[in-house]
């Protein structure tokens, strides 16, 4: 069930959360009075966190996450950090801090955490006084923590970003529930960026239906499942579909074994499966100009 024993008690796990904490809010909590930071301790993904600050004159966002899991790693072979650092616009900021005080973050009262197979999340908010902290499993959208998550989650995605911060973002995406995971990118051709992984109902069937409807007129479209966790083999009836129906289909799946073995399964031409995006539209501009 993945559940995380490896640690063995209870001591072991304030061990990992106290290292988690240490490696990626150190030195952050004393740049700014005023700041929102949410820490995602995911259960298959790399631990992240997400942070932004007022300072006198700007507010800036930061990112730092591990390269692998530090829950599963091996003591002799501890992931990485990496980081990144953005600048906000003054509207930009001025309307996020706003939309943050009418969440009335500090008034939010802490959740007893406990679940297996997800997401813990810490957040820490100052408002100019001293920081309000609170602890939550797998945040529901409807609720207020799950507003306040959110609501930094997005504004990292309105940045422009290198793509580590996109991968981790796609992957908390499957955690927190926030709806289809797949992004179209537009241009020529299309591309379709499925991320985290699909877990089988109803609705996601329908939205994936219209989702493949929608580009019945597009001439090519890429796929592109680099950062895919997989799907129930419920879908594959769906995406046999969309292939059979789109005589200009490129799979990006090679460098996921898993992504790959499912696009064999489903049959995709071993001829349009390829590393990259970059090769995809390559061999896109390769095939019209042949033709």
């Amino acid at each position: 069930m993945g559940v995380r024993l490896r640690w063995g008690c209870l001591s072991m796990i304030e061990d990992y959360e106290d290292a988690v904490r240490r490696k990626l809010t150190q030195s952050l909590k004393a740049d700014a009075s005023v700041f929102l930071e949410v820490l995602f301790r995911p259960s298959f993904h790399p631990e992240t966190l997400l942070r932004a600050e007022r300072g006198a004159s700007s507010s800036r966002l930061h990112f730092r996450s591990f390269t692998t899991n530090l829950w599963y790693s091996e003591p002799d072979n501890r992931p990485e950090v990496v980081e990144a650092e953005f600048a906000l616009g003054t509207e930009v900021a001025r309307d996020f801090w706003a939309q943050l005080a009418g969440l009335g973050p500090q008034a939010i009262s802490p959740e007893e955490v406990l679940g297996l197979d997800g997401m813990s999340v810490e957040v820490a908010y100052a408002g100019g006084d001293e920081p309000y902290q609170f602890e939550v499993w797998l945040p529901r959208l409807n609720s207020r923590e799950g507003r306040v998550v959110k609501l930094l989650y997005d504004l990292f995605w309105s940045c422009e970003r290198p793509t580590v911060v996109t991968d981790r973002l796609e992957q908390l995406h499957g955690y927190l529930h926030y709806g289809l995971p797949v992004r179209k990118i537009e241009g020529d051709p299309v591309t379709l960026r499925f991320f985290a992984s699909l877990s089988y109902d109803q609705e996601t069937v329908a939205e994936l239906q219209h989702l493949f409807s929608s580009l019945a007129d597009q001439k090519a479209v890429i796929v592109d499942m680099t950062n895919f966790d997989g799907m129930g083999t419920a879908y594959y009836p769906v995406f046999r579909e969309f292939i059979a129906a789109d005589s200009e289909l490129a799979w990006v799946a090679k460098d996921n074994s898993r992504a790959l073995q499912q696009a064999e399964e489903m049959e995709v031409e071993a001829d349009r499966i390829f590393d990259s995006v970059s090769q995809a539209r390559n061999w896109f501009l390769s095939d019209r100009s042949n033709g």
